[in-house]
């Protein structure tokens, strides 16, 4: 199951789909983060593991439901808290699922080191491969899309803001490191 965790874990770091989603940043780690959650929590149903994990983690994720569930009801747009926004997608429902695959890899990590190790690789990996991704988009080549998609203005006014980074090029003439630092 910690590879479960582990590769849900480095997917959501890592995915993007430009030429399938309008929100290509957003829409697939909703999709990853709720297909992995509900795989993780039918693994964990089968074992049927569901009695014992981190007590007090648990409480406080239970209060946080609450806070959330609160600010929902008392929303001045139900459905936005609820939902999200089409833009983030971050409403009631997305976090609800956050919170129990939090508590499920909480729950799974609780003294087992080989869990944690696991799930700790899987995150290094996806660290190094989103800032190797993320330095190459900084230096001008990204291999998933093209960098007119994330390029908005004309000539000095041009800002970059390729999805791995936030970067606005400088209007300097050092050279070519000056457009993209």
């Amino acid at each position: 199951m910690a590879l479960i965790e582990a590769v849900t874990l480095g997917l959501i770091a890592l995915i993007i789909a430009p030429s399938y989603f309008f929100y290509f940043d957003i829409t697939p780690k909703v999709v990853i983060v709720l297909f992995g959650t509900a795989a993780l929590l039918i693994a964990t149903v089968r074992r049927r593991d569901l009695q014992h994990g981190p007590g007090l983690f648990a409480a406080l994720l239970c209060l946080n439901a609450v806070s959330l569930g609160l600010s929902t009801i008392f929303s001045t747009n139900r459905a936005i808290s609820f939902f999200g926004s089409t833009w983030r997608s971050f409403g009631m429902a997305v976090q609800l699922v956050i919170m129990l695959f939090a508590w499920l890899v909480a729950k799974r990590c609780v003294g087992r080191q080989d869990a944690a190790v696991t799930i700790l690789r899987g995150l290094a990996v996806a660290g190094i491969l989103s800032a190797t991704y993320g330095i190459s988009q900084y230096l001008g080549w990204d291999p998933l899309q093209s960098r007119s998609s994330y390029r908005i203005g004309e000539g000095v006014w041009a800002i970059v803001r390729p999805p791995g980074l936030s970067v606005t090029p400088a209007t300097s003439r050092r050279g070519w490191l000056s457009r993209y630092v």
